[in-house]
């Protein structure tokens, strides 16, 4: 089997998986009680070392009626370039305000988030995002990327797998990138 058969087949496979996963699983999170309101917002500092990229990420989300801090957290690390098309990363973040299914406990008579806004949590990551360049797309500038994360946290021991496919354009300008 082709090169492009294979890719094309592992696109329209990871497209139609991405569309039909079901959400059922979620379902035992609640909504947020009071107000309803959930603002997040995130800043990425990157600095080019040629093959490395060091990487500081500050995250921050206001929670409930008063909009008060309830996830906050900062992540420092970065990525080496192993090949072309292959980036690996490990990083360090340090966050409070994480729920968790331990967190949400039964009251009798009935469910709440215990409040986790000053727990403090290390958590260790190590990331595997190799590219792909999707020239068989209309437009030949799309670049599927598979972001792979392996995530340690310290506080209760949970070790998480994430795998995140993400398809990108890129518009071209004088052979350059301009706007993705």
């Amino acid at each position: 089997m082709r090169v492009e058969t294979m890719v094309k087949r592992t696109v329209f496979t990871l497209i139609l998986a991405a569309a039909l996963i079901p959400r059922a699983a979620a379902e035992h999170i609640p909504t947020v009680s009071d107000g309803g309101i959930e603002i997040q917002g995130r800043a990425i500092a990157v600095i080019d070392f040629g093959d490395f990229d060091s990487l500081v990420e500050i995250t921050g989300r206001l929670e409930g009626g008063d909009l008060e801090f309830g996830y906050r957290a900062i992540t420092l690390g970065g990525y080496y370039r192993l090949v072309e098309n292959l980036k690996v990363g490990v990083f360090y973040r340090l966050q409070q305000g994480a729920r968790h299914d331990d967190d949400w406990v039964d009251l009798m008579p009935g469910w709440e988030w215990v409040d986790s806004t000053s727990r403090t949590e290390h958590l260790f990551i190590a990331d595997v995002s190799p590219r792909f360049h999707l020239d068989f797309l209309p437009g030949e500038n799309w670049v599927l990327m598979v972001k792979s994360r392996y995530i340690i946290n310290t506080y209760n021991g949970h070790q998480s797998v994430i795998v995140r496919p993400g398809l990108s354009y890129f518009l071209m300008v004088d052979r350059e990138p301009f706007l993705t």
